[in-house]
């Protein structure tokens, strides 16, 4: 028997949020490796992780402010 994969129960909207994220990680990989690639290797790196946090930290203050409004 087949095994179900997780995609296989998305809504049509949850598919298209899904492939929206895809081109935003997609752009924002490319827009990284774009601004870093003159960098020494270790800050260019340093400077990915940094932008992940910040967007990270973003996207948790986003959640709250929608849970408390």
């Amino acid at each position: 028997m087949a095994e179900d994969k997780w995609s296989d129960n998305l809504t049509p909207e949850q598919t298209k949020l899904m492939e929206i994220l895809g081109g935003f990680i997609a752009d924002t990989t490319s827009l990284m490796e774009f601004m870093t690639r003159d960098m020494h290797p270790r800050k260019a790196y340093l400077c990915k992780l940094g932008f992940l946090e910040t967007l990270g930290k973003s996207m948790k203050l986003d959640e709250e402010g929608q849970s408390e409004g």
